[in-house]
């Protein structure tokens, strides 16, 4: 089988645009599991913190992953503000709702959406 992938959180929640949980969820029981979750970091203004936005991006690749949408999350975020990545920061949330380490992967490089795309589908 073939490597698929779906990004979580490429495109926000914007006025008219609907719901786009319920478009994933419909795009992921279209395609069957993927091998992994691409969550995006939200450019996380303050070294640590995760801002609303990325915590919900954490909690829908949990849920995803709970469901049994993907095999592994890919947590992809570089570093905004500080030392500390936001894949690391969204990996911690993760592993804090019992996704295992080995299924939590890590992309720290990139620092827009276009990196994030372009990093992610290199992995």
């Amino acid at each position: 089988a073939g490597a698929a992938a779906f990004f979580l959180g490429l495109l926000p929640f914007l006025p008219g645009t609907g719901d786009l949980s319920a478009a994933f969820s419909s795009a992921s029981a279209a395609a069957g599991k993927a091998d992994v979750l691409v969550v995006l970091g939200a450019g996380s203004p303050l070294e640590g913190w995760a801002n609303p936005m990325l915590s919900q991006r954490v909690c829908r690749g949990v849920l995803e992953y709970r469901k049994k949408a993907a095999g592994k999350l890919l947590f992809s975020g570089g570093y905004t503000a500080g030392h500390i990545a936001e894949a690391e920061m969204m990996r911690a949330l993760a592993r804090g709702m019992g996704v295992r380490p080995e299924d939590a992967l890590m992309e720290r490089a990139s620092e827009t959406t276009a990196a994030n795309s372009r990093l992610c589908t290199a992995s």
